[in-house]
C-alpha cells in the first residue's frame, strides 16, 4: 500500500537456523516498526539483522550522544547527566541514583582522576567517585 495499513501473514517450514527476507529499501522503516516473528515449533528468535548503506559515522551523526575516541566513557557519562544510572565500579560495587555531574581533572592530570557525582537512591547524599574506578554504566 502507498497509504494506509497492510496486514500480511507468511508461514512456512524452516530448515536450518536462518531465514532471509527481502524488502524494498523504502519499506524498511515500516518493516522494522511492525515486523513480528514467531517460531511455532517452540524455538527462539534470537535476532534480526539487516544491512545499512550508512557508515558507522553516518549512523551516529543523528545520535544525541557524542563519544570521542579517547574520552568515550567520560562523554557518555556527561550525556547521561540528570538521568537515573547504575554505575559499576571496580571491586564489583554499584552506585545507583541520579547522575549529578562529571568533573574533568585539572590540566595535565589523567582523565581517570575526574570525578563522577551521583545522588544516591538509597540515601539523601551524593556519592563522589573517581572516573578511573568506573567499569560500566546502565
Amino acid at each position: 500500500f502507498k497509504h494506509g495499513v497492510g496486514y500480511f501473514v507468511r508461514t512456512g517450514r524452516v530448515d536450518g537456523e536462518r531465514v532471509d527476507l527481502a524488502f524494498p529499501a523504502e519499506a524498511m522503516n515500516d518493516v522494522l516498526k511492525s515486523l513480528t516473528i514467531l517460531d511455532s515449533g517452540g524455538g527462539q528468535v534470537l535476532g534480526v539483522e539487516y544491512p545499512t548503506p550508512q557508515t558507522l559515522e553516518e549512523r551516529l551523526e543523528g545520535c544525541t550522544v557524542r563519544l570521542g575516541s579517547e574520552t568515550a566513557l567520560y562523554d557518555l557519562l556527561v550525556s547521561l547527566r540528570g538521568r537515573r544510572v547504575q554505575i559499576l565500579l571496580d571491586q564489583r560495587e554499584y552506585v545507583v541514583g541520579q547522575l549529578v555531574g562529571v568533573d574533568r581533572p585539572p590540566k595535565r592530570r589523567p582523565l581517570g582522576e575526574g570525578l563522577v557525582s551521583v545522588l544516591l537512591d538509597s540515601a539523601r547524599q551524593v556519592s563522589v567517585t573517581a572516573l578511573g574506578r568506573v567499569r560500566g554504566v546502565e
